[in-house]
């Protein structure tokens, strides 16, 4: 069956060791997909036009999955067409509606929230910050629309509107300013500082303020905190975001 929906990345607010903050994501590309799943005695996944790094997490991802329902059934996942977009937003988005598909096959139509909920015990993601990070995506994909996400009970999505934006690559993330280096004081405050950016963003956009010139200002503060943690920041019209736990990956404008 094929299923048509568009991956999405989280554009202001970045990932900060063990802390709950809030993230936008928006949607960044449409995509579809042809899945198709039948009884199996041993669960499996194939995949046809995902990249290495996709595949693999939903792999595991299907086989968590299929360990925690106790389903025995085989997935076939085809990406049609190009894409040019975020990974992580296509794991995403692909590992939300094999879940979808899954509930289907049982006889049930699962919600959203749902749908977060099961897949955050099958990512097997353990710091908060970076379940966050897939909850955003999960969100915004599947709702078709930028989403502001801390954890399922506290999100708000808003009207249409997506980023046009091109995966340039992928670096491994270190924390170079830690607690222990900074002390508590100072370490709360960055986090509370791109917290807040993150809230104040969405009551903005919330307000009914035009997506870009609010993404134009808060994404400086998120620049300037990833920056001062992780040692990255962007150039020209390409920047940082947060991809697959403790990696970022490069995003640019398209032209």
């Amino acid at each position: 069956m094929i299923y048509k929906s568009y991956a999405s990345a989280v554009v202001l607010g970045f990932p900060i060791k063990d802390r709950e903050n809030p993230y936008i994501a928006v949607p960044v590309e449409k995509v579809r997909l042809d899945v198709d799943l039948e009884v199996c005695k041993k669960p499996f996944i194939s995949a046809s036009n995902l990249s290495s790094p996709v595949y693999e997490r939903l792999s595991h991802y299907w086989e968590e999955l299929s360990k925690g329902l106790k389903e025995e059934y085989c997935a076939s996942v085809d990406l049609l067409g190009s894409y040019k977009g975020s990974p992580s937003g296509l794991y995403a988005l692909s590992s939300s509606i094999l879940l979808y598909a899954l509930g289907k096959e049982s006889g049930e139509t699962l919600g959203v929230d749902d749908i977060i909920e099961l897949s955050e015990l099958a990512d097997s993601i353990r710091d908060p910050s970076w379940r966050g990070v897939m909850g955003a995506m999960r969100c915004s994909s599947l709702n078709g629309r930028p989403c502001v996400y801390r954890r399922r009970d506290e999100k708000t999505i808003f009207s249409n509107f997506s980023l046009s934006l091109i995966y340039k690559g992928s670096v491994s993330l270190r924390e170079i300013l830690d607690r222990d280096y900074v002390g508590e004081n100072v370490y709360g405050a960055v986090t509370r500082l791109i917290g807040l950016s993150v809230l104040e963003a969405s009551i903005r956009l919330a307000e009914g303020n035009d997506f870009l010139g609010v993404f134009s200002q808060y994404r400086r503060i998120t620049d300037s905190v990833s920056y001062a943690l992780y040692n990255i920041f962007p150039k020209g019209k390409c920047f940082y975001v947060p991809g697959f736990p403790y990696e970022a990956e490069v995003l640019c404008e398209e032209q």
